[in-house]
């Protein structure tokens, strides 16, 4: 045990106990939350005409707004997916990824209509 003097905040310190370094080349993480690259997603959108899998969400409500979004996109009707109403909540990151999530899903349904054209008609 070590007695650490650090101004007027004075305590005991156990360094086998209190410090737990990290693992060289295994960084924790710490944020539970799923990162999404969603530039990355529109482009394979684009491209392929390819639905991007489903995003993780953890409220209830929020998870049967996503259920409604995933039902019109197994319909592919990109018209009724924008006509869609999301939420004008600003602020919730949920709603942010939904919509961002939808727009995806126009880019590809509208690439699967461009690729399901003949070349003669492009």
């Amino acid at each position: 045990m070590y007695w650490i003097n650090a101004g007027n905040a004075s305590r005991f310190y156990r360094s086998d106990f209190d410090l737990a370094l990290p693992v060289p080349g295994k960084t924790p993480n710490r944020n539970p939350y799923v990162r999404y690259d969603w530039e990355g997603m529109k482009v394979r959108a684009y491209e392929t005409g390819a639905i991007p899998e489903p995003i993780v969400l953890y409220d209830k409500s929020r998870k049967r707004l996503f259920a409604n979004v995933m039902k019109v996109v197994e319909t592919g009707d990109y018209k009724a997916l924008l006509a869609m109403r999301i939420g004008n909540n600003k602020s919730n990151s949920s709603t942010k990824m939904i919509a961002k999530f939808r727009d995806v899903c126009v880019i590809a349904l509208k690439a699967r209509e461009r690729l399901a054209m003949p070349a003669s008609e492009v």
